[in-house]
């Protein structure tokens, strides 16, 4: 921590002359005077003189900048109280100081809930601060704090992101005030460590005592369904959904059109984007991803078409869908136009899945030196993925020797990955070349012990 007077009127002005283009950048130079001992003049109002610099400095990566603002701030003001302390401790959380924030915030006499959530934020995001986190819980439950639900929310939080499940549950249970943000806080710390029961058992209770769920409670709750991939409870959700108007959202509309097409209800998905007024490109994507998986390849290029025609742009996301689709539904020469339209007409570079979608799609046709070519041409390395997929083809069509170079380059990426090997000596087997798939299984065995010596 930086103490009062290490930092004189004179090393400050040094400091705003030596930084004057890092404030320009910021749009702040209007506020600074231009008297070389910084003099504020009478008409300038501190505070926001002040906290406007610490504002700025939020995003700025270097501690020096904040502590000489925060020695100024010493000689000036009466740091300790209101916006001008929070916004300090705010940035030496946001610095990854988080020691020096909860010094300055012991000092602070009156705290208001401000001050309590610029603390606890800044370590919710800082996992290695997590011991003072505890500290700030049990300094709080001391002076009776933790009946302020946007503290014990803040707590929640805290904990929620860190893993501590138990200690999370534990101080909901404890807290005698939930709001709506203390309900979506607990299903989503569920959620998150895969616990998806509990998060809707937590829903229902919730339910039960009475609060409104919002667009946020329903996009934790559709994650929850999709882990568990009930079907039946996809459609009570969507009935609560329909019943409370959120159809409207969004947001909350794709997410349940996304539920619906990983469970394969593609009829269902297709409603649900059918009752969106005004879908957004995040929509259309998350409707256009439901067909690859299903074959239903002709149904994603006429949505993407009318996606098109309706303004939307496409992005590389949109493309990968599209691309997969292609593939999963044997159209070649589709898959061939779109991905020369992807950089000529929309600007899109290919990247490496949409590269992985291509190889895919033409060694599933058949088309396997076609397949070899487009991963010779690809502008990155190739991925273990994108040979495999070559690889896997070469097996369906019997090409051991084109079968053979593709493994080589496998067996040179990942030596130890047993599935390369084993699908090679089937490769060869089915060609009924029994000894090179003894050779094959032999050099799987001998690298594994080298692995295990290592």
């Amino acid at each position: 921590m930086i103490k009062a007077g290490t930092c004189s009127a004179y090393s400050f002005s040094n400091f705003i002359k030596r930084n004057s283009l890092f404030l320009k950048t910021k749009g702040l130079c209007s506020v600074i005077p231009s008297s070389s001992s910084l003099q504020l003049h009478s008409h300038l109002n501190l505070d926001y003189f002040v906290s406007a610099l610490i504002v700025a400095l939020n995003s700025c990566s270097r501690v020096s900048y904040c502590q000489a603002i925060h020695a100024r701030v010493i000689k000036s003001v009466n740091y300790r109280h209101g916006f001008i302390g929070d916004q300090l401790v705010t940035n030496y959380v946001i610095l990854g100081y988080p020691e020096d924030a909860q010094t300055l915030f012991d000092e602070m006499p009156e705290k208001d809930l401000v001050s309590w959530n610029s603390l606890i934020s800044g370590i919710t995001n800082d996992k290695g601060a997590l011991s003072e986190g505890k500290c700030i819980h049990a300094f709080a439950a001391k002076l009776g704090m933790l009946n302020e639900v946007k503290i014990a929310n803040a707590l929640l939080n805290m904990y929620g992101k860190s893993g501590y499940l138990l200690r999370a549950c534990s101080l909901f249970e404890a807290t005698l005030w939930h709001n709506l943000v203390s309900w979506n806080s607990m299903i989503a710390i569920y959620v998150q460590n895969e616990l998806a029961e509990e998060s809707l058992g937590v829903f229902v209770t919730m339910r039960r005592a009475g609060v409104e769920f919002d667009h946020a409670t329903m996009l934790t709750v559709l994650q929850a369904c999709e882990n568990l991939g009930f079907r039946n409870l996809a459609g009570c959700i969507h009935g609560l959904v329909l019943r409370s108007g959120l159809t409207a959202n969004v947001s909350a509309a794709t997410a349940l059109l996304n539920l619906y097409a990983k469970l394969g209800c593609l009829p269902a998905s297709s409603k649900v984007f059918g009752e969106i007024i005004y879908p957004d490109k995040v929509a259309w994507t998350a409707m256009l991803a439901g067909y690859p998986v299903h074959g239903y390849g002709k149904d994603a290029i006429k949505l993407f078409e009318v996606m098109v025609r309706n303004g939307v742009r496409p992005d590389h996301v949109t493309f990968t869908h599209l691309l997969s689709a292609c593939s999963h539904s044997g159209l070649v020469n589709e898959g061939k136009h779109y991905f020369k339209i992807m950089s000529e007409v929309y600007g899109v570079e290919g990247k490496l899945d949409h590269y992985s979608c291509m190889v895919d799609l033409l060694g599933r046709s058949g088309l396997l030196n076609d397949a070899s070519d487009m991963i010779r041409c690809m502008p990155m390395e190739p991925s273990s993925g994108v040979w495999g997929a070559l690889l896997g083809a070469c097996r369906v069509y019997g090409n051991t020797e084109l079968a053979k170079e593709v493994a080589e380059r496998l067996f040179s990426i990942d030596p130890s990955d047993a599935r390369n090997y084993i699908m090679l000596s089937n490769i060869y087997s089915a060609a009924g070349l029994w000894r090179d798939a003894s050779k094959v299984r032999a050099l799987m065995k001998e690298r594994s012990q080298q692995n295990t010596w290592m």
